[in-house]
């Protein structure tokens, strides 16, 4: 076959994808494909000469629309009483030994599977010793 009989051909092709493709802009190769019947091999080969790109839907998250809340966190308050156990390894941890003069309370929440069925486990504690 001749370049330019090849030519003509690609353009007569090229037109009818357009067609489909503004009919249906998610469709990919295999759905060209079998929607003009050609094979797949041939419907990428005319994409890619159309200069078609099929866009991608991005995902859907949930709450993507970040709302200030209506209750701003208290601030961490005890933060100044942990001191880092070696300065210049600040990765051996952190020392709360201070925090006792803090008058404070701290609490937490855990659960525990027993017994066939689940328990909620809140625990509060002083951290000013008893003397």
């Amino acid at each position: 076959m001749t370049p330019t009989k090849q030519a003509s051909r690609d353009a007569a092709a090229v037109r009818q994808l357009r067609v489909v493709h503004k009919m249906h802009p998610f469709y990919g190769a295999y759905r060209l494909a079998l929607h003009l019947g050609w094979n797949v091999k041939k419907a990428r080969r005319i994409r890619s000469l159309a200069g078609v790109v099929v866009p991608h839907p991005t995902k859907r998250q949930r709450g993507s629309k970040r709302r200030a809340p209506e209750i701003a966190a208290p601030l961490n308050i005890l933060q100044r009483y942990a001191k880092f156990r070696n300065e210049l390894r600040p990765q051996d941890g952190l020392d709360y030994r201070d925090m006792v003069n803090a008058h404070a309370w701290v609490q937490d929440c855990t659960y525990l599977w027993f017994s066939g069925s689940m328990h909620y486990l809140a625990v509060v504690l002083d951290l000013k010793p008893d003397k």
